[in-house]
């Protein structure tokens, strides 16, 4: 007598197998139920050609005897191990069930011709549930032991097989049992009717994006894609929310940082002002500070001769960003290269990035003076030159 128990796999399992224990529970608890109450059985099985809604469901919950329902539940638990381990609990409910009640209808309608037969067990569902574990994780491994008894002695070892090569004898010893009796109405045609609706379901969340199977699923394989991540819909929605919930976070430590850069210059701290400012420059790529604020900055600071190095700093920040005043500010950037700063060549660079024809006669005139005593400081070649540009 041969023993063939799955006890383990190495398929990543990303939720306890919930729904798995609790269906085989219910199946434990329906089978106590059919030897405890006389015609339990006859009152919840599945009889052929018959339409009962209630009977489609309630007969996966059924076995014939013990080792009927040993030998349904522990495949039910390796194959729903693997499953349930990538969709969770109620999804793995939602499976099973509609497997269980999908092969019951499409065996009502094969049998309506015949008048006696009934059947029960929970195998069609399993052979669901088997097929969907095929194709959403082919590669991986079951673990099983084995126990032999020969000639009363018990022999016992263990091995790993694949999740579809155990498929693939499962289904081939089943088409050939079916085969051998002319795929009449028998066990081994009814576990095959459950195979199609397994291939629908699982093939289904996986073009669908309801299963995450990191790249190791059958479709991914078979299209050359192994091992790249397919994100499901709700991982997806899920990245997606939160990034927006960063962005938005981003955008009220900003407004917050914003807030405070107005608050320092209104209260004519410009150099902290503007510290914090490049702070968040930093952090955010672009930004840049508000054209009324930096005016009102560089006007206070024009007053403060202390302050010539962030006075500079200001006036060329405004002529890189904005233009409205951009030749005015030049003008002032300038003055203050040449009068302050002795540094007549940058001052004529600084002039040279202006466009003269955009500007009024009386701009043109103070560009030329401007560079006219820039070029004359450069002559005369003492740096310690100072004029006065009115």
């Amino acid at each position: 007598m041969l023993f063939l128990i799955p006890t383990s796999t190495d398929a990543p399992i990303y939720h306890p197998p919930i729904a798995t224990g609790a269906i085989i529970v219910a199946n434990v608890l329906a089978f106590i139920l059919q030897f405890a109450i006389p015609g339990f059985t006859e009152q919840w099985e599945l009889n052929f050609g018959s339409f009962n809604p209630i009977h489609w469901l309630s007969c996966a919950y059924l076995h014939g005897d013990f080792f009927h329902l040993f030998n349904n539940m522990l495949f039910l638990f390796i194959f729903g191990l693997i499953v349930e381990g990538k969709i969770g609990w109620w999804r793995f409910a939602i499976v099973y069930n509609a497997c269980a009640i999908a092969a019951s209808i499409l065996i009502s309608i094969v049998t309506v011709a015949f008048s006696e037969g009934s059947c029960l067990g929970a195998s069609c569902a399993i052979f669901g549930i088997m097929i969907i574990a095929f194709l959403w994780a082919p590669e991986n491994e079951i673990h099983f032991k084995f126990f032999v008894i020969f000639f009363f002695r018990p022999y016992g070892s263990a091995f790993d097989i694949s999740v579809s090569t155990l498929t693939y004898v499962f289904v081939a010893l089943n088409f050939a049992v079916a085969a051998m009796s002319g795929f009449g109405i028998s066990s081994a045609v009814l576990h095959l009717l459950g195979i199609p609706f397994g291939v629908a379901i699982g093939w289904g969340m996986l073009a669908a994006r309801r299963v995450n199977c990191d790249g190791h699923d059958f479709i991914s394989i078979m299209t050359g894609k192994r091992g790249q991540e397919q994100l499901t819909v709700e991982e997806i929605a899920a990245r997606d929310e939160r990034r927006k919930e960063l962005a938005r976070e981003k955008r009220e430590q900003l407004a917050e940082g914003l807030k405070m850069v107005t608050h320092y210059v209104d209260k004519g701290h410009y150099e902290v002002g503007f510290k914090r400012f490049e702070s968040l420059a930093r952090k955010r790529e672009g930004l840049v500070l508000d054209e009324s604020l930096l005016i009102k900055m560089i006007n206070g600071l024009e007053k403060q001769p202390d302050q010539t190095k962030l006075y500079r700093k200001l006036l060329k920040y405004y002529a890189a960003h904005y233009q409205r005043l951009k030749v005015n500010v030049t003008f002032k950037l300038a003055k203050l290269l040449i009068q302050k700063d002795y540094q007549p060549r940058k001052a004529i660079k600084e002039l040279q990035r202006l466009d003269q024809s955009t500007m009024s006669p009386s701009e043109q005139k103070m560009l030329a003076k401007l560079a006219r005593v820039a070029k004359n400081q450069i002559a005369a070649g003492a740096i310690e030159i100072q004029q006065d540009i009115d």
